[in-house]
């Protein structure tokens, strides 16, 4: 009786995990070139997203930017550009910046449509030389051909874990954009707005709650067979 008990009892603690949410971290999102949305196709990039929960109302959202351009080319990546969930990030900080005092934070005090990005929609937030996603002339730093540099925004407001990196591929602006990209400096004197889109090679990471329900059911599957 006591062992069919013991049973019941570890049966009931497996279901646990299925109606109890618990925050489980996707895998890192990549970001390719939309390239045909492109204002001039001249710029390429890839870009990782990787989002973590560093305490209660605070994460840190990790952007790693590269400019892939062909070198014939030329050009640098002045700024970049992403939404805000929601509309719930209420503080954002640039606190990890290989370029001090070049890229700036951009978002304004509210975070909601205040980054122009003509002839795209407005952005929320986003980092630029000068922060300036626009800019004009020809730049002198920058992210040249070749180059990957990695940008960390702390983010600030309640119910941080709640989201994931698929949250701000999710959140589109008003040209259903969710990340985009700067070049200016071409050989040619031009430049180039280039919108994101998720990498179509890679698979689309599964959500963590799906793997707690899947180890739950075969966890109760499992304890009824050695109770019959």
């Amino acid at each position: 009786m006591c062992n069919r008990m013991n049973k019941f009892c570890m049966m009931i603690c497996v279901w646990l995990v299925l109606v109890i949410p618990v925050s489980v971290s996707a895998l890192p999102i990549t970001i390719v070139s939309d390239s045909a949305n492109s204002t001039e196709k001249l710029g390429q990039f890839t870009a990782k997203l990787e989002y973590q929960v560093v305490s209660e109302g605070a994460a840190w959202l990790w952007i790693s930017l590269a400019n892939t351009s062909p070198v014939a080319n030329g050009g640098w990546i002045t700024g970049f550009v992403f939404n805000n969930p929601g509309n719930v990030i209420t503080d954002a900080s640039l606190s990890f910046n290989p370029r001090p005092g070049e890229y700036l934070l951009m978002g304004g005090t509210s975070f909601n449509n205040s980054v122009s990005a003509s002839p795209f929609a407005e952005f929320d937030i986003g980092a630029a030389l000068g922060g300036s996603f626009e800019g004009d002339g020809s730049p002198t730093a920058g992210i040249t051909t070749g180059v990957e540099e990695r940008f960390r925004f702390t983010l600030k407001w309640a119910g941080v874990e709640k989201l994931t990196e698929e949250s701000f591929i999710n959140e589109l602006n008003g040209d259903g954009q969710f990340f985009a990209v700067r070049f200016r400096g071409f050989n040619d004197k031009g430049s180039d707005k280039v919108p994101g889109i998720v990498d179509p090679s890679l698979p689309v990471p599964e959500p963590g709650t799906l793997l707690l329900l899947g180890l739950g059911l075969i966890g109760i599957a499992i304890v009824m067979r050695e109770m019959m």
